[in-house]
């Protein structure tokens, strides 16, 4: 894991040039060669994503979230016989649009449309997309923060909620949202079965690093990871990609192996700890 008081600019320099070496000698041990002008794009791709991934963006880990592209990268690399430039481009790229929709047009103009087309291919569409055909009341939850933060301040400063009413928005904001995302999440792992090859590859490679650092994220976030994986590229994989099938399996395997440990570890300081707190010293 990767300390945050490290400088960034100077991990940056390191990272980049570890990426760069790491692509010339697996192609070199391929028996391939790689242009100089495929390097220098994953040397402007490496940047964008630097620009979007800036040191104030980390997981839930804490790590600086750069470290998530890059290691998804270095899967490609190193654990398939057959990854390409593009896979690699969209690796580093995969969370620059799904972040900030701005970066659809700075691809677009450093590298190309098809490059945007792949990013946006692997990326989650926004929440909103998903409750405009919803009835009003859900609309009005939707952007309840706005309304509440912004206009009634500005245009009606005389409206005041109490605790119990603005906790029943935030509740019912709560809610709303978990339920918009279970639509989008549905809609956006059927939608990976018309990902092309290098597409797809990016996401196997995304979501095996995913359940690498799956311990990090709550419970819940644990469980929808693994049953997604089982649920949608698990499936796509045993048909299409035997190679992703193998190592999703595995990874799966041992993340469901090692979350269960640890739950019982946890299981056992606990239960020691009520023992200690019932009968003291002694027991």
């Amino acid at each position: 894991m990767e300390k945050l008081e490290f400088c960034y600019e100077d991990w940056l320099v390191r990272e980049k040039a570890g990426i760069l070496n790491l692509v010339k000698t697996t192609f070199s041990n391929r028996g391939e060669s790689i242009s100089d002008f495929d390097l220098g794009q994953i040397s402007i791709v490496f940047d964008i994503a630097a620009q979007c991934h800036d040191e104030n963006d980390v997981r839930d880990s804490w790590e600086w979230y750069l470290i998530h592209p890059i290691a998804v990268t270095t899967i490609l690399l190193l654990e398939f016989t057959d990854t390409n430039i593009t896979q690699i481009l969209i690796a580093l790229l995969h969370d620059t649009i799904e972040k900030d929709r701005i970066f659809a047009t700075i691809i677009s103009e450093r590298l190309s449309q098809d490059m945007t087309n792949h990013v946006l291919a692997i990326s989650k569409k926004e929440l909103t997309a998903y409750v405009e055909g919803r009835p009003e009341p859900d609309r009005l939850l939707f952007q309840s923060d706005k309304i509440l933060n912004e206009y009634v301040p500005r245009y009606a400063p005389h409206i005041v909620l109490d605790t119990e009413e603005t906790a029943i928005i935030k509740e019912g904001q709560y809610f709303l949202m978990r339920a918009l995302k279970r639509e989008r999440n549905h809609e956006y792992f059927l939608w990976l079965e018309t990902l092309d090859d290098d597409e797809w590859r990016a996401k196997v490679a995304d979501r095996l690093h995913n359940l690498r650092t799956i311990d990090s994220c709550t419970p819940d976030k644990q469980q929808s990871t693994i049953a997604s994986t089982k649920c949608y590229l698990l499936l796509i994989a045993e048909r299409r990609d035997p190679r992703a099938y193998q190592l999703l399996i595995t990874e799966l395997e041992k993340t469901e192996n090692r979350l269960a440990e640890q739950t019982i570890d946890a299981t056992r300081k606990n239960n020691k700890k009520r023992i200690h707190d019932a009968f003291g010293e002694n027991a």
